[in-house]
């Protein structure tokens, strides 16, 4: 019964947003409340809050090996078969340069995602994880025009399906088509590694 509930009030809020929009949105998540029970407290390696319409993750740890990772997704089943677009605004206010963060999607179970990541430095990168902790790049990091720099700067970073291509786009600039991609996508939301203060808002799914 709860799970049906759920699932009402999901439809509900996605025929909503359509009307009122005119865009068919699976997900458009601006962090004014906890609705989707994002995690949030202290644990080993950070916290994560929701305040002031943001969501806001500390990692706490140096270094960029994977288990001290702080991801966080949302349940979001996708058509992957269908053109859509994943996108998300990050914004890092404190922190080491090497830090990097942005956009994480995953199958079911989360074991196996990927990650569309940016740095203050101007950089991305796309990188594949397996069974939480084989890491492959799939794109190396790579300096881009298309990010704006430094700290306390706002980049929107969209993974987007586009007559059957799989693009990046970095504040509505393409920047690059993938030939490695999940064949099925359950979870997306947000991911920081280095130690590193990040704000995040706008996660929209479409």
């Amino acid at each position: 019964m709860k799970k049906f509930v759920i699932s009402s009030l999901l439809c509900i809020a996605y025929f909503f947003l359509t009307a009122q929009t005119g865009e068919k949105y699976l997900l458009k998540e601006d962090f004014a409340d906890n609705f989707r029970k994002w995690n949030t407290g202290t644990e080993k390696h950070g916290n994560r809050i929701i305040k002031n319409g943001k969501y806001i993750i500390e990692n706490t740890e140096t270094g960029l090996e994977v288990f001290n990772i702080i991801k966080s997704t949302t349940f979001l089943q996708i058509d992957t078969s269908k053109d859509f677009s994943i996108s998300i605004s990050a914004k890092q206010l404190t922190g080491e340069n090497k830090a990097i963060f942005g956009l994480t999607f995953s199958t079911v179970g989360s074991f196996d995602y990927m990650a569309l990541l940016i740095n203050q430095d101007g950089y991305y990168s796309l990188f594949s994880v397996v069974n939480l902790f084989q890491i492959t790049p799939v794109i190396n990091f790579t300096e881009t025009d298309a990010l704006k720099k430094g700290l306390n700067t706002e980049n929107n970073i969209s993974i987007r399906k586009e007559a059957g291509e799989w693009k990046i786009y970095i504040n509505s600039v393409y920047i690059s088509t993938i030939h490695t991609m999940l064949p099925s996508i359950y979870n997306v939301g947000a991911v920081v590694l280095g130690k590193s203060l990040v704000e995040f808002d706008d996660l929209i799914v479409k």
